[in-house]
């Protein structure tokens, strides 16, 4: 018989997850990933507190600057930080994994190497 965890215990055993235990956890289910990818402040909270414990040399990134003065300035959520600087291990475009290769798209909050910039992305 299935049992139900209820969130406040799901939030709670979060908590105490490294950045890339809480990925794997979003994969397990829906539910899962709906609480770990939404971008309430408990599921920052969770996300935060992760990086602070588990990888504390690594600080938000500056926000990143519209071009246009008109529209408010937006950081990426916790999760998209951690992906990017963590976790992303290869390319996006392709399977290229050698990090040295890869290069760092804020804009896009992507990582490509030049092969696949050059053929995907128009300029």
């Amino acid at each position: 018989m299935a049992t139900k965890i209820p969130t406040e215990i799901i939030i709670e055993i979060c908590l105490h997850l490294t950045p890339n235990d809480l990925y794997s956890l979003s994969l397990i289910c829906k539910k899962y990933r709906s609480l770990l990818w939404s971008t309430t402040t408990t599921t920052q909270d969770i996300w935060r507190l992760s990086r602070l414990s588990f990888v504390p040399n690594l600080t938000l990134p500056p926000p990143l600057l519209h071009t246009n003065n008109k529209e408010p300035l937006k950081r990426m959520s916790e999760q998209q930080y951690i992906w990017l600087m963590i976790l992303c291990e290869k390319c996006y475009f392709c399977d290229q994994k050698n990090k040295m290769e890869l290069t760092m798209y804020w804009e896009g909050k992507f990582y490509s190497c030049e092969k696949c910039l050059a053929k995907k992305v128009i300029r």
